[in-house]
């Protein structure tokens, strides 16, 4: 009798639920609704993908380059230093100092002589540095790095590395070469560890 009773329960849910269904009742409104505004005629989805326009790019900048002003008894000395720079990714180009004229504006310099070096370079040294300066790497066994901003055109960076002789420069190009290198990759924004930077 109980099973029947359950039974009986059973069969009227079931039917409950049949009649439900088969009633035509509204559907709810979903939670979020995105309403169209029915005055404006709805563009078709193609049309709203814009074609993108064509650009004219702008002309490619010419990289920027470090300007090495140096006389043949430096660079014989600083060759490999050079070397290590451009395998760095920086773009070198070496002038000699009778064409320093046509380069002294340039961004990125650096100068490796002293005051008393030949070919034109000591001219072209003491055109960079003060008369102190100058007056100190004249003297015997001194050398010495400085950072020249703004000397010749506006965001100029230049750098000499002075010695009293061809073998003073060399010691000192390489001796502050933590100095040198943190300027030089600065301004050609490159990385490396230290490893690296003393891996030549």
């Amino acid at each position: 009798m109980r099973t029947m009773t359950q039974l009986l329960v059973i069969v009227t849910l079931v039917g409950f639920l049949i009649g439900c269904v088969g009633e035509q009742r509204p559907i709810q409104k979903p939670c979020a609704e995105i309403k169209v505004n029915s005055s404006s005629p709805v563009a078709p989805v193609t049309t709203l993908i814009e074609e993108p326009k064509a650009e004219t790019m702008p002309a490619a900048k010419e990289k920027d380059k470090l300007i090495v002003i140096t006389n043949e008894a430096n660079y014989e000395r600083s060759k490999d230093v050079v070397n290590f720079i451009a395998t760095r990714g920086i773009t070198i180009e070496r002038i000699a100092p009778a064409d320093f004229e046509k380069y002294k504006t340039e961004k990125y310099i650096l100068i490796l002589g002293g005051p008393n070096d030949d070919e034109g370079l000591g001219d072209v040294v003491k055109q960079v540095l003060t008369a102190d300066e100058v007056s100190f790497v004249s003297q015997t066994g001194n050398k010495n790095l400085y950072l020249k901003l703004n000397k010749w055109s506006e965001k100029q960076n230049m750098l000499v590395i002075a010695g009293y002789d061809p073998d003073a420069t060399f010691r000192e190009f390489v001796n502050s070469k933590d100095k040198w290198w943190g300027y030089i990759s600065s301004w050609f924004n490159i990385e490396l560890s230290h490893d690296e930077v003393y891996g030549y």
